[in-house]
């Protein structure tokens, strides 16, 4: 297969371009000769505990594992295609009779080849220290199996990122890097990336005391999860080397990335008991906060739909303006997209066992005034400044921080300076931001959100006007263009 070295020119080049088999098989062979000596050394130290000591080293080794293949590999391969991309060396792999798909496939297996051989090796003496020390190597081998397909899985991410912004890895690690800076607080709050988060789902692979190789239902669910989304990502990350300023995620594989975080988060809330991490200090976050959050992040995984959509319909108007013959798929209506993404989201709430048989539709309608809201929003903002040939990162990220969370930080302030007998920190106010109303809505509160849907309508206008007289300029000039 043309996916693997040493069919695959692109994997075998920068496997070599890292040493090849030499430099990996030298120093996996020096690292497994240095834990051997120091694991027997250990052991000898304490004789009277040797077991205990050796499923410590077991435990450790299991540890080193998870940091070489998700950390380690999932740098090499950001690096290797981050230089190509710097280089432009890229241009010319272009022009290999290399299809897209296979030549993301050679970044991903070149770039973690030795990483993979130096996991092998650990695997190897992991396997004798568990055996000495009564652990099942079963157990160790399937905790090295999920290891290793939730690192496959970083590893396409990080492939997908290293295509996009410059701080693209950082802004995907950080979501990761969340739930062990919070010891487990943020997985209670976003159910959904605890299901994708497979090596610490329960006990957490890291616990060996357990026997057998039973597939449980959950790491079943957390595999085809990786799966869909490696899926999409994939995709976006081929596309994005077919050619330089393509879209990766268009308005299609967004809506598929926002259904899939719906669905893993509905899985999560459903079956929570079974997927909560158990390794952590224990948090304890009440059912509709994590309605909120999974809500609130999916509003997130929503924007790359958006803003495709934004791209998709400037190039077909374009295409239009200048009769191009060429043929160019009419882009998917943004009123459709804005719809199937509330819609989506709208399910979250009905996947909380606890909640679902005290919705109302008055509760749904509202939520989804704020979803949509939000979601136009972005959209005009979008739309303004992609039709100004601007980037729209950092003006997005402003009216976010503005929009969505200012009314609650001022809520905030006017808690702290108000009456210390008041109760509500989260008050009227802050229903003029769509997080705001969505937790007055779903925290049953006594608040009145009306007046700040009202307000969130006028906030709208603020980007919704000028777009709307862009519109009608661009809808002149064009009948303009046509009766010439």
């Amino acid at each position: 297969m043309a996916f693997f070295p040493p069919n695959n020119a692109l994997a075998w080049s920068h496997f070599h371009l890292r040493g090849g088999w030499t430099r990996s098989l030298t120093f996996t062979g020096a690292t497994m000769a240095i834990l051997a000596m120091l694991i027997i050394t250990s052991a000898r130290l304490n004789p009277n505990d040797g077991g205990r000591t050796l499923f410590g080293w077991t435990t450790g080794l299991l540890t080193l594992q998870a940091v070489c293949m998700t950390l380690y590999g999932s740098g090499r391969v950001s690096a290797a295609i981050r230089q190509d991309l710097q280089s432009r060396m890229i241009d010319s792999h272009r022009l290999m009779p290399l299809p897209p798909m296979h030549a993301v496939a050679g970044y991903i297996m070149g770039a973690a080849g030795q990483p993979i051989v130096f996991a092998v090796g650990v695997f190897l003496i992991g396997g004798l220290t568990a055996g000495a020390a009564g652990v099942d190597l079963s157990r160790w081998a399937f905790a090295n199996a999920i290891l290793l397909a939730f690192s496959a899985f970083v590893w396409v991410v990080c492939a997908y990122a290293a295509f996009g912004a410059r701080l693209g890895g950082a802004m995907l690690f950080f979501p990761l890097a969340i739930p062990y800076m919070s010891q487990g607080g943020a997985l209670t709050l976003w159910p959904g990336m605890t299901v994708l988060l497979s090596p610490v789902i329960g006990n957490s692979i890291f616990d060996l005391r357990t026997t057998g190789i039973v597939l449980p239902a959950t790491y079943a669910i957390a595999f085809a999860a990786q799966a869909y989304f490696a899926t999409i990502l994939f995709i976006a990350a081929s596309r994005k080397y077919r050619r330089a300023g393509e879209v990766g995620i268009d308005t299609l594989l967004g809506l598929c990335l926002l259904a899939g975080w719906v669905a893993v988060t509905c899985v999560g809330l459903r079956e929570w008991e079974d997927f909560r991490p158990r390794g952590w200090s224990p948090v304890s976050v009440s059912e509709t906060a994590q309605i909120v959050g999974s809500m609130v992040a999916g509003l997130l995984i929503a924007l790359p739909a958006i803003s495709a959509n934004v791209l998709e319909r400037l190039a077909w108007r374009r295409h239009e303006v200048l009769r191009d013959p060429a043929p160019l798929r009419r882009p998917i209506p943004i009123a459709l997209v804005i719809a199937v993404a509330a819609g989506l989201l709208l399910l979250i709430p009905f996947a909380a066992p606890h909640q679902a048989e005290l919705i109302k539709k008055s509760l749904v309608l509202r939520s989804g005034a704020c979803v949509v809201m939000a979601l136009l929003g972005i959209y005009f903002l979008f739309e303004l400044l992609y039709r100004a040939g601007r980037r729209a990162g950092i003006a997005v990220f402003l009216w976010m921080l503005l929009a969505w969370g200012g009314p609650i930080a001022a809520d905030l302030v006017r808690y702290r300076l108000g009456d210390m007998g008041e109760s509500e920190f989260i008050a009227g106010f802050s229903t003029c931001s769509p997080v705001g109303a969505l937790i007055v809505l779903w925290g049953g509160s006594v608040i009145d959100t009306t007046y700040g849907l009202l307000m969130q309508a006028l906030i709208l206008c603020l980007p919704g006007a000028p777009w709307l007289l862009g519109r009608l300029r661009q809808d002149s000039a064009a009948a303009a263009l046509d009766n010439s």
